[in-house]
């Protein structure tokens, strides 16, 4: 027996040969996708695209050769113990190359006439299948036929020499890689699991300023209920609070990870964190302390999948993120890519088969006109989301929920009020009134959510923090809402000093009693004499975009979005209840006062625009943001 598997494993080399070849052309041609769409690998440094796709082929190649050796297995058993031929072990090339050849023919279809399988429904999954099966028959009968006619061809020595040498030099690299030191330590709870944590919920609804919220003055009632559950849950309400980002890809991530988008280098699409940022966030301390973490907001923009927050959701935007990070610290970029690489091909099989429909988040990204939708998907889907959720959960848990509805200048909401005019009237609705009603609707979402909590019995034990990404017209010149809401009520007052997104990180730790991380860069608002008002607040403001298209949709990324400049035009700085800006282009600096501030300022202690240009200068000098102006302009 042992010498007639000996020949049949030597009979079989050809054909493992063109099953490795298929694996390495099926990562060659998903690699060339992602170089000319707008993601991770163009901006990736080439040495590192070039070893992470090398180190994901070698991984890939271990996983899939266990695959082929079932199918020879089969075939050794029928042929040794039933005297039958039956010939499978080409199925896994045959199925590999259809895959391929399905991914190339939907990304034809879809780019060139706007059709592809997510376009599809029963008929069309009907079609796509028997199109997928009659592809691995004609490949397996292909194969066949070319094993045995030209077998000498794979078995000739610069084949083997060929493919000695690439897998010898993709194995090199993974040692290499898995013996390298790494740089910081990812900090361990030694309390996790033993002790009952309260749920903690970020609920936030896009570009909202804080003046138009009654909590803060406003005299129209845009947030009833969320001034009810004000009222019988007191917050510490920040009166003064202000994004670290003027757009929600830098801002949201930042206010996750504690560290200012300077410092993540994660600005706006194709930005993604890398290295070991990847890993250092809010979310993932969170999972290790025993949390349940569940994401609602919009891919690409505000996904952590997308953003490669690793090891940070379960679920994120309809979809499982549990095995994004199987591959640890030292291989982040390997997980991503093979992650992205697995993602394309199983929603699109899951999709015809029926399992699971395929969500187009380019569209969503696009915003492509839908009744009552804002980037394809309503915030009225996203909060049932979040219901079926909490139905399943175990405690404690995590969500983090970004709502859309308000985003400028979409204007989708289920119900006009403010903005309500009569039917027969020419007058079209003020764009104030619409706003109002904007903030309105996403109240709303806030009132489902606090019920649904309440009828699970759970709203008790949940830690509630309202926010916004970035306040109205990018920019933050004003205010942004910033409340929490603490079981019982704890810790309520009114902070009048100067408060920032990248604050509620080390907030929401401290009340747990979980020390803060060395590289989280934020301050606890639960301390109240570590700070003041005073203290310079640093973000991103405007961004320099070009407008990429995907099949029928376009979507916004960065130009120049690689270092040193990072996309960035403009800098700002807050000092108290001043804003600062430095145009990076021409080196101009201007000023002025933040609207609707409450609270003292000490204004010996602001600094004058020259100086405070010279301090968001060093900053981002001390961030490795090495921007060189294109005109001189005395500031």
């Amino acid at each position: 027996m042992k010498e007639y598997f000996t020949f049949m494993f030597a009979a079989s080399i050809p054909s493992l040969v063109l099953f490795l070849l298929s694996v390495v052309g099926y990562i060659f041609f998903e690699a060339l996708f992602f170089f000319t769409r707008p993601s991770f690998i163009s901006l990736t440094q080439p040495s590192t695209v070039l070893a992470a796709v090398l180190v994901s082929s070698f991984l890939l190649i271990l996983c899939v050769f266990l695959l082929w050796l079932i199918f020879f297995a089969i075939e050794f058993i029928s042929a040794h113990y039933f005297s039958r031929e039956i010939n499978v072990k080409q199925l896994p090339t045959a199925f590999v190359v259809a895959l391929l050849c399905l991914l190339l023919v939907d990304n034809f279809t879809y780019t060139v006439f706007h059709f592809g399988i997510i376009s599809t429904k029963f008929f069309g999954h009907l079609f796509y299948i028997a199109l997928l099966a009659y592809m691995v028959s004609f490949f397996h009968r292909k194969l066949n036929f070319f094993v045995k006619t030209r077998k000498n061809v794979l078995l000739d020595k610069r084949v083997w020499g060929f493919l000695a040498i690439g897998l010898t030099f993709c194995f090199l690299i993974f040692v290499v890689k898995l013996f390298t030191p790494l740089q910081e330590k990812l900090s361990k709870n030694e309390s996790a699991h033993k002790i009952l944590r309260p749920n903690i919920v970020f609920f936030s609804s896009d570009g909202i300023d804080a003046h138009r919220l009654s909590l803060y003055g406003y005299a129209r009632n845009t947030t009833p209920a969320l001034n009810t559950f004000a009222k019988e849950r007191k917050p510490l309400l920040c009166k003064n609070a202000f994004s670290n980002g003027a757009r929600t890809t830098g801002s949201l991530t930042s206010m996750l990870t504690g560290r200012l988008p300077a410092t993540n280098k994660v600005f706006f699409p194709p930005h993604i964190l890398a290295a070991s940022h990847a890993h250092q966030h809010l979310p993932g301390i969170f999972k290790q302390l025993g949390y349940a973490n569940f994401q609602e907001s919009i891919r690409y923009y505000a996904d952590a999948g997308d953003l490669n927050l690793q090891d940070a959701f379960d679920i994120a935007n309809n979809r499982s993120l549990r095995a994004q990070n199987f591959l640890g610290r030292r291989f982040v970029t390997e997980s991503y890519f093979i992650s992205a690489l697995l993602e394309r091909v199983s929603s699109r099989l899951l999709h015809i088969t029926g399992f699971r429909s395929m969500e187009n988040f380019v569209e969503q990204m696009e915003g492509i006109p839908k009744p009552d939708a804002v980037y394809g998907t309503s915030d009225e889907t996203r909060i049932e989301r979040f219901k079926e959720f909490i139905r399943g959960v175990s405690e404690p848990f995590f969500a983090h929920i970004h709502l859309l509805d308000s985003h400028c200048c979409t204007f989708k909401f289920r119900k006009a009020h403010f903005s309500r005019v009569a039917k027969d009237s020419e007058e079209k609705p003020k764009e104030t009134d619409l706003i109002d009603d904007g903030i309105l609707a996403s109240d709303t979402y806030f009132e489902e959510m606090i019920k649904i909590l309440e009828n699970h019995k759970m709203l008790e034990r949940t830690l509630i923090v309202y926010s916004s990404d970035h306040n109205r017209g990018w920019s933050i010149k004003k205010k942004i809402p910033l409340m929490f809401f603490f079981p019982q009520g704890a810790h309520a007052y009114n902070e009048e000093k100067n408060c920032q997104l990248l604050d509620v990180a080390p907030t929401v730790l401290e009340y747990l009693g979980v020390a803060k991380p060395k590289w989280m860069e934020g301050r606890s608002l639960l301390d109240k004499d570590e700070y003041k008002s005073s203290d310079r607040i640093f973000a991103f403001l405007n961004i320099r975009r070009k407008r990429v298209r995907i099949g029928k949709s376009e979507v916004s990324e960065l130009s120049d979005a690689g270092a040193p400049h990072y996309g960035l035009s403009s800098y700002a700085m807050v000092s108290c209840n001043t804003w600062y800006e430095l145009d990076l282009l021409n080196e101009k600096i201007k000023s002025g006062k933040i609207l609707g501030y409450k609270g003292k300022c000490d204004e010996s202690l602001l600094p004058s625009k020259k100086a405070a240009k010279e301090e968001i200068i060093q900053h981002l000098r001390d961030k490795k943001l090495d921007i060189r102006f294109i005109s001189k302009s005395a500031g």
